[in-house]
């Protein structure tokens, strides 16, 4: 029914929700059960599993990997301004690929230091922009599809998705390309024939920049996917000190799904093995014992 070819890429729990879903379909449409039951659903999953590749488990883009990787890129040039902003804005928003390449001009605010809202053909937006809402359409989790919205500050370093923003809109008005409304967000505006064929950020140039970045770092290319800086901007939030419950909530997680995205870093047991070290708040506790 499936080739190997067939279900590699897809994940044991979305190939279970679909085929519960044409199991049912065909219930409701035709009276037939094409699996016979709970029981011959159970024997049909075990056989995907077994048909499946077990590829190694993506690794999150850190925060040096990040970095390193937009180093790694000539933000002189339009094109590169353009992935850049949209790498840091998928990082620090956890977004999906398929929202990344998806979002318009409209799906962002610019505030500056009094709250008033600039308008994106401001070319001083560098200097004034303070905040962005980033607004999400329904999304595979929005069930209600109510959208939503979601907000990070500047921070004039480096890798700050304010700043990387509002230097794209600058120099996407400074060049003349189109800015209304629903033009997309990561349009390619520098004119280059490769930019004419590609119009837009898409998942391969994402993919083929992060992979690029994790070369360089010695990390193997297909350790490292889109979905990389979903789980890498989630770990970075928690490490930075907010909850558990916060960065679920912040990147629009339902469920407790968001476990396998946090991950363990270098260096964050470093106190930690101090602590343990020293004995700290053991002095009072006895060891116990059958």
């Amino acid at each position: 029914m499936l080739s190997e070819g067939g279900v590699r890429g897809l994940s044991f729990s979305a190939i279970n929700g679909k085929s519960y879903g044409i199991r049912w379909h065909f219930l409701i449409s035709h009276e037939i059960d094409v699996l016979e039951g709970w029981i011959q659903h159970k024997v049909f999953m075990r056989g995907v599993k077994r048909l499946r590749h077990h590829p190694a488990r993506k690794i999150p883009v850190s925060w040096s990997l990040l970095l390193l990787t937009i180093n790694s890129l000539d933000l002189s040039s339009f094109r590169h301004l353009v992935i850049a902003a949209g790498l840091i804005l998928g990082w620090y928003f956890g977004t999906r690929i398929s929202e990344l390449i998806n979002f318009r001009l409209c799906s962002i605010v610019l505030y500056d230091a009094h709250g008033a809202v600039l308008s994106l053909m401001n070319p001083h937006l560098v200097e004034l922009a303070v905040e962005v809402d980033l607004r999400f359409g329904v999304t595979k989790t929005d069930q209600q599809g109510e959208g939503a919205v979601r907000s990070h500050h500047c921070t004039r370093q480096v890798l700050c998705c304010v700043r990387a923003l509002a230097a794209m809109l600058v120099a996407r008005v400074s060049a003349g390309a189109m800015m209304n409304p629903d033009a997309p967000l990561f349009l390619f505006f520098d004119g280059s024939d490769t930019s004419v064929t590609d119009d837009r950020l898409d998942r391969a140039v994402v993919a083929r920049t992060l992979k690029a970045g994790a070369a360089v770092a010695g990390i193997p290319a297909a350790r490292v996917s889109c979905h990389s800086l979903r789980s890498g901007g989630a770990t970075a939030m928690l490490r930075a000190g907010k909850s558990y419950e916060d960065v679920r909530c912040f990147y629009r997680w339902r469920s407790d799904v968001a476990r396998i995205y946090l991950r363990s870093v270098r260096g964050a047991m470093h106190d930690v093995s101090a602590l343990m070290a020293s004995g700290a708040g053991m002095a009072a506790v006895m060891l116990a014992g059958n």
